[in-house]
Parts: C-alpha cells; structure tokens; sequence
C-alpha cells in the first residue's frame, strides 16, 4: 500500500471513531443531562481522561493535526453556599480541587480542543476562543458572613495553603494543585473578595504554550516586588485584582518578577502592587494587561477563581456534551 492510501484509510479510520463516538455520546449526554452533582463530575472525569488517552495524531503532507476523539462530557455545576467563614473557605476550595481533579490534575494538555477544526462542535469547545471551562458556579446564598463580609484572595490562599483536603494524608490544596499530578498554577480575579450575595465561578484553563510571550508580572505593571519562600508554595500576590496567582515555577526557571529566584527546591513568592479598577470596553484594565490575554496563555494548567462576570465572560459555561 503507498503512502497515499496509508493515508487515506487512516482518514476513514478516524471517522468511523467519530461516528461511533457521536452516536454512543447521544446516549451519554442524555444521561448526563440527568445526573447529579458526583455522577457528572466523575462522567467529566472519565471522559478527560479517555480523551487524553485516545488522541491521534496525523501528520501528513495534507493534514497535520492532533485529534482528540472522545468527546468533552462535562457541565458546569451551579452549587449554593452557605455556613460560616471556615466553611466558605473549605466549600470553595474543595471545589476548585475538584476541578483539577476532574480535568485531570494538570497532566494534560490543550485537553479542550483540537488542533484543526473536524467536528469542532461535537470534539471540543468550538464557541470558546480561549478554551477554557467553568467547572462550577458558586452563589454565597447568605445576607452576611461571620467576621467581617468580605474573603480576599490572600485569606483564601491562605486557607488552602494550611489546611488538607479531606481524606488525604498531609497534602494541602495548594500542594495539590501545584505538583500532586502536574505543575499548576492557581489564580484568582475577585477584585472585591468572597462577599454575600455574590456569585463566582471555579475555571479550568489547560497549559497550552510551552513558553510565555509575555512577563505576567511586568505586564501588570507591578514596581516594587518582595520575594519569599515559604516551603514549596509561590504566590505572586496581585492585591486589590488579580489576586494570590500561585505559579509553579522551578527554580532555573524562576524568572519572573525581574529576575528574583529562589534557594534550594523552593518556589518564588512575590508580592506587589496592582489595582486594576474597572474594565475597559476593549476587556483591558487600566494597566494595560487584557484580562483575556491572563486566560488566553498559559504554560501551566490553571485554576482561577473570578467573579461571576468575568468567568462566564472569557471562559464556557454549559453542558460541553450537549452544545
């Protein structure tokens, strides 16, 4: 058989997959449509995984490509919450390791979409630019929280960095999702902190660049920067916006933040000085950074947690298996 015909039959190959897959996915999104909230994460999960497991690559002189062949089978999950301050922080944290769980811990890449556009609709997230989901969306359903109304990022990191996830044994939630399966990076845009009555959302934003553009921190215009190392965390703490962004960095690597670096196996912490204020119509803040470009490039796997605006803004919300 010549290399044309090769090439060709891998081509029908791949469809049937596709159709076989699009027929039994029929099946599963109505099954999904009716699932609680652990059937779906774990239906999400599966199909991740499945996902990461069967992608094909075609490399040819007409097409060269990386397909991924089972479809998304995820939803975002509206969940309510109420309970004291401790609580809070607990519920919103076990949702974001949740999300990293169910997206696969950081082991994958560009696990949202496909490289060309076959199918786009039925394969990936063809209606979300940035490929990006929101897991969950989180109402806090109460008139006040105990202690003061307002959670900032920095209370938020901090909860997650001393406490464990529950059935574990000594890995906190920042441990996980810094280096329990891959690098991750953790971030937050909630200008105002956690308050009553307001909604969030907890987004996953696969690594899709092996190297960044752009210095994050320059680009935020932050001037003065302080840097610590405590344990294996790092933080680049931009207060008042994007908050507690906890990025995993190497320490060959650690070049962010004009050239800081940290000692031994441990990882930068930064600190400085940010306050966006509102958005411009073109989505920029008044530094000047888009807050799409903070979606759009990443060279880790990420998980933000934003307000509600800006989550279903620049990230997808719905069924991805019934779109």
């Amino acid at each position: 058989m010549n290399k044309k015909s090769m090439e060709a039959a891998q081509l029908v190959a791949i469809m049937i997959v596709l159709v076989s897959f699009v027929l039994i996915a029929g099946t599963v999104t109505r099954f999904l449509a009716k699932a609680n909230d652990k059937e779906a994460e774990a239906l999400c999960h599966d199909s991740i995984a499945l996902r990461a497991r069967t992608q094909v690559n075609i490399e040819s002189r007409a097409l060269d490509a990386k397909i991924k062949t089972v479809p998304v089978l995820c939803k975002t999950i509206d969940k309510k919450i109420t309970g004291n301050r401790e609580e809070i922080k607990q519920q919103i944290a076990d949702k974001i390791a949740r999300c990293w769980w169910m997206f696969g811990e950081g082991k994958h890449e560009e696990i949202l979409g496909n490289r060309v556009d076959l199918a786009p609709a039925l394969l990936g997230t063809d209606n979300q630019p940035n490929k990006c989901f929101n897991c969950y969306t989180l109402l806090i359903d109460q008139d006040t929280i105990e202690g003061g109304n307002t959670i900032d990022s920095q209370e938020l990191l901090r909860y997650m960095s001393t406490h464990t996830i529950p059935n574990t044994k000594d890995v906190t939630y920042l441990d996980y999702i810094q280096s329990y399966g891959g690098a991750g990076m953790l971030g937050s845009i909630i200008p105002q902190g956690i308050e009553p009555r307001h909604g969030y959302t907890v987004s996953i934003l696969p690594k899709n660049k092996d190297k960044e553009s752009i210095n994050w921190v320059k680009a935020a215009g932050i001037t003065t920067m302080v840097a610590v190392v405590i344990g294996t965390a790092a933080c680049a703490t931009l207060t008042g916006g994007l908050c507690a962004v906890i990025i995993a960095v190497a320490p060959a690597a650690a070049s962010v933040g004009g050239g800081l670096t940290a000692s031994g196996l441990g990882y930068e912490v930064l600190h400085g000085d940010y306050r966006p204020g509102p958005n411009l119509p073109d989505g920029s803040t008044n530094s000047g950074l888009p807050i799409e470009e903070i979606f759009e490039e990443r060279v880790f796997s990420s998980i933000y947690v934003s307000d509600l605006n800006i989550g279903e803004q620049f990230c997808g919300s719905g069924d991805l298996a019934g779109q």
